[in-house]
């Protein structure tokens, strides 16, 4: 499977998340009155790497989807793509969450847990990776020629390759 190389870095960070968010578990289960607090902290695992492994499959469809629609080249045709390929992620993560709710060796609160591994490995991709995301006017080039940085003026919609120095 050929994903890009952001896809890898939010699923690693989500792999990472989950682990945490299931110590996390662990040790709240663990502190807690509860009569097998091992048990227990086994089923929130077991919640929150279902659902971490939803988004997982979540984030390569939706690249996988990003990258159909634009070689359709017909918008119509590409937004009923988008569409049904949203409608099939929702799907999925309906069908998690019905397992989570109704096979007893997965916690639901678990799987509530664990579905936030996304949003949250976004934030922290996000805050790691500043100059992904800098808008254009803040992107430095650095020339091959002289060595020095320029930025690019984003907002210039002629073609003449002006550059801000």
């Amino acid at each position: 499977m050929n994903i890009s190389y952001t896809s890898r870095r939010i699923i690693m960070i989500m792999i990472v998340l989950a682990a945490l968010i299931s110590l996390g578990g662990a040790v709240f289960f663990h502190n807690g009155q509860a009569e097998d607090p091992i048990l227990l902290a086994m089923h929130f695992s077991f919640g929150v790497l279902l659902t971490t492994c939803l988004n997982c499959v979540k984030i390569i469809l939706l690249e996988k989807t990003a990258a159909r629609v634009v070689e359709l080249n017909d918008e119509a045709r590409g937004k009923n793509f988008a569409r049904m390929q949203y409608f099939f992620r929702f799907l999925l993560t309906i069908a998690v969450f019905l397992a989570a709710a109704f096979v007893p060796f997965i916690d639901l609160f678990g799987a509530i847990f664990g579905i936030f591994t996304m949003q949250l490995a976004m934030y922290v991709w996000r805050f790691t990776s500043p100059k992904e995301f800098a808008p254009v006017d803040e992107q430095p080039a650095q020339t091959a020629s002289t060595g020095e940085f320029r930025v690019y003026d984003s907002h210039e919609d002629d073609d003449s390759g002006d550059v801000q120095k």
